[in-house]
């Protein structure tokens, strides 16, 4: 499953295909994405952190102190460290629907509010629990297709995304990788 009932209808458009190889082209419109910045070396002390502090927020801690749907898809942007035993920084997101007029702001200095450009990605949607090992796997598979079929791309940043809310099963997930514009 690539979208989610949870995600806004009109956050992502798919314009190709490519069935055999389970990649999607799509683009994600430009939006405000409540985010979490996190540097370390493993990613699920990030996540932990970042989902507690989301739900608080989207539980009413926020300026207006109002109870929100979740924001889908959540997204993990990663610029990898550059060796084996440093810190790689992380930003988990949260997309915000555009329809919003007022965001009510973060009450911690922790989550802000960012304005994400309109991204053009490949994504490849795979089952498999919230874990890095299982991401990193990926990754490095749904790299190695686009490699192999001839599909050019930036190999950073890259992101790892849960289209569900944390209240869900998250075994349907998926990674972006951003297309190489010619």
């Amino acid at each position: 499953m690539f979208l989610s009932r949870s995600m806004p209808e009109d956050a992502i458009h798919i314009v190709n295909c490519f069935g055999c190889e389970n990649i999607i082209e799509c683009f994600v419109d430009p939006s405000i994405w409540l985010t979490y910045s996190f540097n370390g070396m493993r990613y699920q002390d990030g996540w932990v952190r970042a989902e507690n502090l989301m739900i608080r927020y989207f539980d009413g801690e926020n300026s207006q102190n109002e109870k929100l749907p979740f924001g889908c898809p959540m997204v993990t942007r990663i610029h990898p460290s550059e060796g084996p035993a440093c810190e790689s920084q992380l930003t988990f997101a949260a997309a915000l629907p555009n329809k919003w007029a007022q965001v009510p702001q973060p009450r911690t200095d922790e989550l802000t509010l960012s304005q994400w450009p309109k991204l053009h990605v490949y994504a490849r949607p795979f089952l498999g629990p919230n874990k890095e090992e299982a991401f990193r796997q990926e990754s490095l598979n749904f790299a190695d297709s686009l490699r192999t079929i001839g599909l050019r791309y930036q190999t950073e940043p890259y992101f790892w995304v849960i289209p569900d809310p944390p209240n869900e099963p998250t075994e349907n997930l998926q990674v972006w990788f951003l297309v190489e514009e010619p």
